[in-house]
């Protein structure tokens, strides 16, 4: 949020004593902490030795169960989504009242679930993220159409050959409904935010066909997103190397999550070297993927 200019005091509005990091809000916080303190002791325990939040889920998941993870994941939503609901709403909710409502998220959740167990989907080959190779980065976007309000969300991730959160970015922008004008102007967000954060050798990936064919195209686009899509090309020009790949929606999930989580913004939310909560499960997923 310091970042993106929503305010400048990076004091967490909790506590009001530490700054305002994804670690402090999900674990060291003093809300944090009472709502840790009412679950099993192995979800929050001082002998982690991780000191950022990737590090710390993935210390976590080695030592309790699927369904305690569920929960665990449940409640990190819950307590970034106060911190939402405090600065913008003045809404913010106590201990018991978050580990509460978590506790009926995962109820819910896991009825639906077994709901459709007995019709499962179809089953598809897995596509998954992979690390780009050496110095370059691979920067995920994606949009939503948020329809009734006739917005979009723009969302993009930044990673290294190592899997790490470089940079990331989820933000609303007005007045479009079009899925593929939606598509174009966030992989021009996706090359503007590469560029500003300094990137040299840099992969992009989205999930809109169409839009990579138009950006590896030669020829002249004389479409309605034409002109975005030259913006793009200049920008691509700007770096030191600058490809374009089309990677399907179970590769782009994260991105996917920050376009998603963009519905309930008023200002753009930037995260630079920290790993946005609202995308960690795919997060993960991706780590224990390519780890394997």
């Amino acid at each position: 949020m310091f970042f993106s200019k929503v305010g400048q005091d990076t004091t967490c509005p909790v506590c009001g004593i530490q700054g305002e990091t994804s670690y402090h809000i999900l674990r060291n916080c003093s809300l944090a902490r009472q709502v840790w303190g009412l679950l099993t002791h192995a979800m929050f325990e001082d002998t982690y030795c991780s000191n950022n939040v990737l590090s710390w889920w993935q210390e976590v998941n080695s030592r309790i169960k699927i369904h305690e993870m569920e929960l665990f994941v449940a409640v990190c939503w819950f307590l970034w989504n106060n911190i939402n609901m405090t600065i913008f709403h003045d809404a913010p909710m106590d201990a018991l009242e978050l580990y509460s409502e978590a506790s009926y998220y995962m109820d819910y959740f896991r009825n639906a679930q077994e709901n459709i167990r007995t019709n499962p989907p179809p089953n598809t080959n897995k596509v998954v993220w992979s690390p780009p190779c050496g110095n370059w980065v691979k920067i995920n976007f994606d949009a939503v159409i948020f329809g009734k309000e006739r917005n979009m969300g723009c969302g993009i991730i930044v990673r290294d050959s190592k899997g790490s959160v470089l940079a990331a970015l989820s933000k609303k922008i007005y007045g479009i409904t079009d899925p593929e004008h939606a598509e174009a102007i966030a992989a021009g967000e996706a090359a503007r935010f590469g560029y500003e954060c300094g990137f040299n050798f840099v992969q992009m990936l989205g999930d809109a066909k169409l839009i990579i064919n138009a950006l590896n195209s030669s020829e002249e686009n004389l479409s309605a997103i034409g002109g975005i899509i030259d913006d793009v090309k200049r920008i691509a020009h700007c770096f030191d190397s600058c490809t374009f790949q089309h990677i399907k929606r179970p590769g782009n999930e994260a991105a996917h999550g920050l376009a998603k989580f963009a519905y309930s913004l008023t200002e753009a939310l930037v995260w630079m070297g920290e790993v946005p909560p609202v995308v960690m499960p795919s997060l993960l997923k991706d780590c224990n993927v390519f780890n394997q």
